[in-house]
């Protein structure tokens, strides 16, 4: 995890250095910036390749154009060797950030969905003054910009923006009633007014002389049934290559490499790619157990581990540790975040980092696989609108409120009210309400003016009516991808 950052407009280079400094906690190896008339470029860096020759801001001495990169491109050394045939000259050995910076100077934006992995990043091309910036297909690397009158800035965190000279503090008041209907910002929207996140599978063009701003998805996560595939044995076997490719491609790093485990099927399967891949003795995986027995799952992880012969490393969260770790937390939080997962994976952060540099996670499974338990609703849902008329749910509704509350996880009386909650509304903001904090009623109580059910649940709206007449299960597999998995995970 790095951290990059930069301004163009009114600023300093006190501006610059402030701005990279906030992120020391994303790059604690390696801090630079780079400043001219035109812009204002910073870097944190985490080292993880080339730890001797892969610093930044990186410099094409040919061209003067200038990387500051957060993440890691697995197919780097692929494009390396295809730009090499074409005549270009690397200074590095194996440097991701150089092949990264390399590319967009051979093919332009259209590199961008040449590269296999995870990033965000801006280029600075001062032959035509224009800034550059790019994010990962499925947005797995943060990055907010804003534009006012002050001029254009960028960074991995707002937190890192704030110490911008031209930063806006107002608040979005929209989007503040938005979080609490969703516990998170979709759709890349922030609770500042001139603050947004660049969208997944996008780039956007900055011209630093005439302030035009240019963006465009040169990806979009789409589901292409292929009905002529029946041979299940292939299939699996198919589907088992490319995982174990995905993840030897993940493993490689100069740093030591670990894995998250909670031993449930997502991250039992990369541990069991990594151990295929030959990789499995120099891999340590990282569990966070619980005393109450509903929520640990540290037996599993560890039994997982003893069966593929990797070290397990477990620590238990209690809850006293919980409520003094809130304080910290949500001290270097620059956004609203409602995920009580938050802490344990805070703390299993804190806790892998004394054994290694980077750990590979189950996060994606659930998406490309259906694993969230709102989707198991999905067809009961579809037959109780059928046959449930309005009058009969409403009283249902107030039935289930009597049902006593457990503070077991996903507990009986959790899901009943739910269920109930979710049919209420149309079936294209079901999911969002399934998930929600506050319902659109309770969110009327604390607002002057107070937004809609549609105005509140837009992204979702209009994701589920951008493509009509596919199957419920289509639509919510598009919902957890573009929208939870890049802004709530």
């Amino acid at each position: 995890m790095c951290g990059i950052c930069g301004f163009a407009g009114d600023g300093t280079r006190e501006n610059i250095e402030k701005m990279t400094a906030a992120m020391i906690h994303r790059g604690p190896d390696d801090g630079n910036v780079f400043m001219d008339a035109s812009v204002a470029l910073g870097h944190r860096r985490l080292s993880v390749i080339d730890l001797a020759y892969g610093a930044q801001p990186m410099r094409d001495p040919a061209s003067g154009a200038i990387i500051v990169y957060n993440g890691e491109i697995y197919n780097h050394m692929e494009l390396r060797r295809e730009m090499e045939k074409a005549g270009r000259v690397f200074r590095t050995d194996h440097s991701d950030t150089e092949t990264a910076l390399s590319a967009f100077l051979e093919w332009g934006p259209d590199c961008f969905a040449k590269f296999n992995g995870m990033f965000a990043l801006a280029v600075y091309t001062p032959s035509d003054t224009s800034l550059w910036l790019a994010r990962d297909r499925f947005g797995e690397k943060p990055l907010f910009y804003c534009r006012n009158k002050n001029g254009f800035a960028f960074a991995s965190e707002i937190g890192a923006l704030k110490q911008w000279s031209g930063f806006d503090f107002a608040f979005d008041e929209a989007n503040v009633q938005r979080f609490f209907a969703w516990n998170y910002l979709p759709g890349g929207a922030t609770v500042r007014k001139d603050c947004r996140s660049l969208p997944p599978g996008s780039w956007l063009k900055l011209d630093l002389k005439t302030g035009e701003l240019v963006s465009r998805r040169y990806w979009r996560f789409r589901l292409k049934p292929d009905e002529s595939l029946t041979d299940e044995a292939e299939l699996a076997e198919e589907l088992r290559r490319l995982l174990v490719q995905a993840v030897k491609r993940r493993l490689v790093s100069d740093v030591p490499l670990g894995v998250f485990l909670s031993g449930g099927v997502d991250s039992s399967a990369i541990l069991a790619a990594c151990a295929q891949a030959g990789e499995a003795e120099r891999i340590r995986t990282f569990t966070i157990g619980f005393r109450e027995k509903s929520f640990d799952e540290s037996e599993k992880a560890r039994a997982v581990a003893d069966w593929l012969h990797v070290r397990n490393e477990v620590e238990y969260l209690t809850e006293e540790e919980m409520k003094e770790s809130v304080g910290t937390i949500l001290s270097r939080m620059s956004e609203p975040f409602g995920d009580a997962s938050l802490i344990p994976t805070a703390k299993l952060s804190a806790f892998a980092r004394r054994y290694a540099t980077v750990a590979l996670s189950g996060d994606g499974g659930d998406e490309l696989f259906g694993g969230y338990d709102p989707l198991a609703a999905l067809a009961p849902a579809a037959l109780y609108r059928k046959i449930c008329p309005p009058g009969l749910h409403a009283l249902a509704r107030r039935a289930l409120a009597y049902l006593p509350a457990s503070d077991k996880n996903m507990s009986l009386d959790f899901k009943l009210k739910r269920f109930a909650r979710g049919l209420s509304y149309p079936a294209d903001m079901q999911l969002p309400v399934w998930m929600s904090g506050l319902e659109p009623d309770e969110i009327r109580e604390f607002f002057e003016r107070p937004l809609s059910a549609e105005e509140l649940f837009a992204p979702a709206v209009e994701l589920y009516r951008s493509e009509p007449g596919v199957t419920e299960l289509e639509q919510a597999l598009r919902f957890f991808t573009d929208i939870y998995l890049p802004d709530a995970t």
